[in-house]
């Protein structure tokens, strides 16, 4: 009798615990509404000029002002601190790396890669419809040349798996942008 007492009170504690976990998790549509306001609000806060007006942005001379982002047709963002047009320009089938620091909306250090070895860094196979490392960065990397530097800003949407899990806009400080081939 006093065991299935004890059944009934541990099965009743495990239906709270899975009904309060339940109540307290959020829902994808909740985090994606929260990453919109969140960017919305770092837009206004640093009197981000987004343009996609190629002309406009690319004709300046670099860096462009912290303010300007070139917004790439899927939505990638990109501000050029150098950039060279002298130097190698990436093609389909290029294989590129990317050293970079990523940051929260907060500038809050959340990961990189700036090692310094020949091939340390973030290496992929450039395609212009890929989507490795992500759709952004793929968006992002025509916009560069060898030895570029930039911001990039880009939504959980076209950002890497992880990304997409935790729903967070990560801002990307490309230091080093390397066309191996």
């Amino acid at each position: 009798m006093k065991i299935a007492s004890n059944i009934k009170v541990f099965i009743l504690i495990v239906l709270c615990a899975f009904c309060f976990a339940s109540c307290t998790t959020e829902s994808y549509a909740d985090k994606r509404k929260k990453e919109k306001a969140a960017w919305a609000d770092f837009k206004k806060a640093n009197n981000l000029e987004i343009s996609t007006d190629s002309a406009y942005c690319f004709n300046r001379t670099t860096p462009w002002p912290e303010n300007l982002y070139f917004q790439t047709h899927r939505g990638a963002f990109v501000r050029l601190i150098k950039d060279d047009t002298n130097q190698r320009h990436p093609s389909e089938g290029n294989t590129i790396i990317i050293r970079f620091l990523s940051y929260d909306l907060n500038w809050n250090l959340i990961g990189g890669n700036t090692g310094t070895l020949s091939r340390e860094g973030e290496v992929c196979v450039y395609s212009p419809n890929g989507s490795d490392p992500c759709i952004g960065w793929n968006d992002v990397i025509p916009c560069l040349h060898h030895g570029s530097e930039a911001i990039m800003i880009i939504d959980s949407q076209l950002g890497p798996s992880d990304q997409q899990t935790d729903v967070i806009t990560t801002i990307v400080h490309i230091t080093d942008f390397t066309v191996t081939n």
